[in-house]
């Protein structure tokens, strides 16, 4: 029995739709390493202009990260909402939004941020950092 046609041409495009999920896929992902591998060696403007095709949370993490290091930290913020409520997983997340947030003078805010950051890594010696600068700008 022959498969009529309309269902051929559904199964080859089912095929065809993967295949480039697949490849956009692998961009992505060797497209986020070179976005790394700049960040790393400092050169946050590459690193920048490498994730404007990247999409995800990962992305929007690391694009918060190089704002952050430029001095943007409003910017810088708003991308680490948007990973945050885009399922990032990274682990320094928290950490780095309340270095922002403490950078702008969001104490509350910076200070919810980094305990919640040392519940996940309790002795982390930046959080404690912070956090202690954080209470220092209190007095």
């Amino acid at each position: 029995m022959q498969v009529p046609y309309t269902e051929r041409m559904k199964t080859a495009l089912t095929f065809l739709c993967l295949a480039l999920a697949t490849t956009g896929f692998s961009q992505a992902a060797e497209k986020l390493a070179q976005a790394w591998d700049a960040y790393s060696s400092d050169r946050f403007e590459q690193c920048l202009a490498t994730l404007e095709e990247v999409r995800g949370a990962e992305s929007l993490f690391l694009q918060a990260n190089c704002h952050q290091k430029l001095g943007d930290f409003y910017t810088a913020l708003g991308l680490y909402d948007s990973a945050e409520s885009s399922g990032c997983s990274q682990e320094n997340l928290h950490l780095n939004r309340g270095i922002c947030r403490l950078t702008l003078g969001m104490i509350e805010p910076a200070e919810q941020d980094l305990k919640r950051h040392l519940r996940s890594a309790p002795q982390h010696e930046r959080a404690l950092y912070y956090l202690a600068q954080l209470e220092y700008m209190r007095f």
